[in-house]
């Protein structure tokens, strides 16, 4: 089996809030290095958001960024996610993805706590919203 020695960093910004039609508008600029991606793989960035504090209660809404652009088997850059609302949410979360299809490699499972043997480096940020 091939080992894939992998570094996937992730700096997240806050959210910049614009109010559109009443909903309560973010866009998310995820700042993200990553090396030695394995063939055939996309990176994404996906932001939730939650109505209770540091991802608790129910979730509102969530956006995905499109597919980055790989280079030579990595990325530098960032990932722009927008995500609305109809109520304020509490909180975000947002989780960089190395995904092959379905399947989700950087993740053991889908825990972005918990990055798969090989993987280093920040998969998610959760934040307050003011």
């Amino acid at each position: 089996m091939r080992t894939f020695l992998s570094t996937l960093v992730a700096v997240f910004l806050t959210a910049i809030p614009a109010a559109v039609f009443a909903d309560y508008a973010y866009t998310f600029q995820v700042p993200v290095t990553a090396s030695n991606l394995p063939a055939n793989t996309g990176l994404q960035a996906t932001c939730i958001l939650f109505s209770g504090a540091l991802g608790g209660g129910s979730t509102l809404s969530f956006g995905t960024s499109p597919n980055a652009k790989l280079t030579n088997g990595g990325y530098s850059g960032s990932l722009t996610v927008t995500a609305s609302s109809a109520t304020k949410p509490g909180s975000y979360q947002c989780i960089v993805l190395v995904k092959s299809g379905a399947n989700n490699l950087n993740l053991v499972g889908t825990d972005p706590k918990a990055p798969a043997s090989g993987w280093s480096g920040t998969m998610q940020t959760t934040a307050n919203i003011p």
